[in-house]
């Protein structure tokens, strides 16, 4: 029997939510900063979730991608205009490489 996999099952609708960023402006940055919060802090707790019910423990690649977006999820809603627009991107491309590490993990 398969186990539930919460972090797998929230990485399309992240992905979605990513690409919304993506094309944001600074100001609708803002506006969705409280929900971009939430939902990466829960699929970064879902991922790790994942993992422990498949006795998995993260690598330091992965440690250190958890801890860049951590930071940047601190950082973040203290910015704005374009310092907030590349700092952003940045953060998505981190996020989706945290998504794609852990669908590669979670494919066994």
């Amino acid at each position: 029997m398969q186990m539930a996999m919460q972090g797998v099952d929230m990485i399309p609708a992240m992905r979605a939510h990513l690409d919304s960023l993506a094309g944001a402006t600074p100001a609708q940055m803002l506006a969705m900063m409280a929900a971009h919060q939430d939902l990466a802090s829960r699929m970064m707790d879902a991922m790790g979730a994942d993992m422990r019910g498949m006795h998995m423990a993260p690598d330091a690649a992965w440690a250190a991608l958890g801890d860049s977006l951590r930071q940047d999820l601190a950082d973040l809603p203290g910015l704005s205009g374009a310092v907030l627009q590349g700092r952003m991107q940045s953060h998505i491309g981190r996020m989706g490489r945290m998504l794609a590490m852990h669908e590669g993990m979670m494919q066994m």
